[in-house]
């Protein structure tokens, strides 16, 4: 059973809640963040799309979480789990950071949907964009020694496949699942 249940009605005084998770949406009010849940539709791996809105880099574990969750309920490899875990992190800290330039006021919005032949992922963030293919080849010998700039490479490593918007602020990947 998955602590991240989403549910239609009040929780249980006992029941946990993190924020950003799956079915809630932050509703801001000066620097303080409350969730409101969502009605979404039951987990599993009929291919439901799900969302949630996040601003900050503390709020992308839960995120991650649900969604390798979610694949190892449909059945998914742990080298499939690892990989999407990794490109997930990967683009929603890039979104932050660089899209959003971590301006808490902005929000990366993330949609998923796990069906049992593939994991789609859609994240955009407010930012200006930028062009995938500018972004230097972190193998090249003079960024070998680089401290950043591998994300891109290891989001197109890792997954099946991977598309940018022309304005280049959204990110849709996709994992298909191993048949080993």
């Amino acid at each position: 059973m998955s602590k991240f249940m989403p549910t239609l009605g009040p929780k249980p005084a006992s029941a946990t809640r993190k924020p950003g998770l799956l079915g809630e949406r932050p509703m801001r009010s000066g620097r303080s963040t409350t969730y409101r849940r969502e009605a979404v539709a039951p987990r599993d791996c009929t291919g439901a799309w799900h969302s949630a809105a996040l601003s900050t880099t503390d709020e992308t574990t839960s995120i991650i979480d649900d969604v390798v969750e979610l694949m190892d309920k449909c059945g998914y490899s742990q080298k499939d789990g690892f990989a999407t875990r990794l490109a997930l992190e990967e683009a929603l800290v890039n979104a932050i950071k660089h899209g959003n330039q971590c301006d808490p006021n902005r929000h990366v919005e993330v949609r998923y949907q796990v069906t049992a032949d593939e994991t789609v992922i859609d994240i955009t963030d407010e930012g200006e964009g930028f062009d995938p293919n500018d972004v230097p080849d972190p193998c090249a010998v003079e960024n070998m020694e680089r401290s950043c700039g591998r994300g891109v490479f290891l989001i197109r490593h890792y997954m099946s496949w991977v598309r940018y918007n022309d304005r280049g602020n959204r990110v849709t990947m996709g994992k298909c699942k191993s048949r080993d």
